[in-house]
């Protein structure tokens, strides 16, 4: 998931994703449990200085007696304020469908951006050592875990073997420097200015 959403978000200055990510963080699903996906996002926005537009209130509602009703629908922007979203109980899906209002008077330059280098060197050995020769799977379900293995391995060796550069943005027109530069008189100048007879 992050992998797409860095292409998502890569090199604009205003960009919007909404949609069910699947993703649980005490910052947005309060009060519960925390998964994966949800510390990744979590990260992701601070790094690239995101905004999470979360909702307040719980937005599934699982039929599954076993599962919890938690908050996995919201939104990530870059460059927008005063964005809210708000949960409308108005369908039949244990989804709740978001309102999501824009403000698009007033954009604002990402706080961050984050350049990120991958020594490809370091992720192999990372990887050699980690992933086992071929597995055995007796199963679709074991097919399940080993991808679901598989990925979250690949993700963590190119975490251990990059590091990054943040670049924090500055005010518009902080770096320009203004220069009052006088052009030199050219002949026409100089013949015009001579003091007359």
């Amino acid at each position: 998931m992050i992998p797409d959403l860095r292409k998502i978000f890569h090199n604009k200055n205003i960009c919007l994703a909404i949609g069910d990510y699947n993703a649980k963080h005490h910052s947005w699903n309060p009060g519960r449990r925390q998964n994966a996906h949800g510390n990744r996002i979590y990260k992701f926005a601070r790094t690239f200085g995101l905004d999470l537009i979360t909702p307040t209130t719980l937005t599934r509602y699982p039929t599954n007696e076993n599962h919890y009703p938690s908050t996995i629908d919201f939104g990530i922007s870059k460059g927008l304020t005063n964005s809210s979203v708000t949960v409308k109980n108005e369908l039949s899906s244990d989804h709740d469908p978001l309102l999501f209002q824009i403000n698009l008077q007033n954009f604002i330059p990402p706080r961050n951006n984050y350049h990120r280098f991958t020594n490809w060197q370091k992720f192999q050995n990372i990887v050699k050592e980690i992933i086992p020769g071929n597995p055995i799977i007796n199963s679709k379900e074991e097919i399940e875990i080993q991808v679901k293995n598989f990925t979250e391995t690949i993700q963590t060796a190119i975490d251990q073997s990059s590091v990054g550069k943040l670049i924090t943005h500055s005010p518009p027109g902080a770096n320009q420097k203004h220069h009052s530069k006088q052009e030199p008189p050219t002949q026409e100048m100089a013949r015009d200015q001579r003091p007359k007879p």
